[in-house]
């Protein structure tokens, strides 16, 4: 598994992520409780606002360790898993530095959200 790049989060992400998945004791990033799983998982938003779904994006953030973990579990969001995406797949969804990245809480699932970028706004 080859991650690429991560995505730049805002501080109010960066407190989202420490709230619900990192252990009081754990001091740092590193010390994540957690290993990086591929899904097939996207939701961005379309210039209407609607929440669209769907596309390839990133990796799954599980408690348990990879070599423990069934290929069951890469599913699509439907399966009802908590989730977000953190970091981009080589062979999906390339990172997009004009847009707007952001976490939001839909359904009981936790999405990782592009907003249109500004170039292609100017393009459409």
């Amino acid at each position: 598994m080859k991650l690429v790049r991560n995505i730049t989060l805002t501080p109010e992400a960066e407190e989202f992520i420490k709230q619900r998945y990192i252990e009081p004791d754990v001091a740092s990033y590193s010390e994540l409780q957690f290993m990086p799983r591929f899904i097939w998982v996207i939701a961005y938003k379309d210039a209407d606002g609607k929440i669209m779904e769907g596309e390839t994006v990133g990796y799954k953030l599980s408690r348990s360790p990879v070599s423990f973990l069934a290929d069951s579990v890469i599913s699509s969001f439907d399966s009802g898993r908590k989730f977000f995406a953190v970091e981009f797949n080589a062979d999906g969804e390339k990172y997009d530095a004009d847009a707007h990245y952001t976490i939001e809480h839909f359904d009981d699932v936790n999405y990782i959200i592009k907003l249109p970028s500004k170039t292609n706004e100017r393009n459409a």
